[in-house]
């Protein structure tokens, strides 16, 4: 088998982010559109494109954790898919620089964060990140709970990209090259 780079598995986490963030854009550009009496969760145009931006999301995560663990330790985890237990096979400084990361997010971040918890929602990374472990297979299957899903996934993804960004620069430069 030939050998994998870890920056193709980064390239390809960055394509399903890409994606994830196109159809965000178009979540919020349909909920901005609704008239205030109209309950988002349940808008169809909102429902039909949230569920498989979370699962782009998730998988986005599930392959930038397998490229760190795949460049830092060695070991490429192919059939594992839950992000509780991909983070916990990634190397201990760096759980805690994620985690550091995360818990120094910016202002607004960290101000959201309280509302979501004033509303019950967990705000700590190891929290969500348990939470949203399986998310890939739940939002595939939302139908069978005939109930809105969620992600808690974002502020998550955020601080691996800031982490590849300060410890992997090369991977981000062979991606985008000269438009950095």
């Amino acid at each position: 088998m030939t050998a994998i780079d870890p920056a193709d598995i980064h390239d390809h986490a960055e394509g399903f982010y890409s994606a994830y963030r196109e159809i965000l854009g178009k979540v919020l550009a349909e909920c901005k559109r609704l008239p205030p009496e109209i309950d988002v969760a349940k808008s169809h145009p909102v429902l039909l494109l949230a569920s498989p931006g979370f699962v782009l999301e998730a998988l986005a995560l599930e392959l930038y954790f397998k490229a760190i663990i795949y460049a830092e330790t060695g070991v490429l985890h192919r059939n594992l898919h839950n992000l509780r237990q991909l983070f916990d096979k990634l190397p201990d400084p760096t759980q805690s620089r994620l985690v550091a990361i995360y818990d120094g997010a910016p202002e607004w971040h960290l101000k959201v964060r309280v509302i979501e918890s004033e509303d019950g929602i967990p705000i700590g990374f190891h929290e969500r990140l348990s939470l949203s472990a399986n998310v890939f297979v739940e939002q595939r299957y939302l139908y069978e709970k005939k109930q809105p899903g969620s992600s808690l996934l974002n502020d998550i993804v955020n601080a691996v990209r800031q982490y590849v960004e300060e410890e992997h620069p090369h991977w981000i430069k062979r991606l985008f090259g000269s438009r950095l």
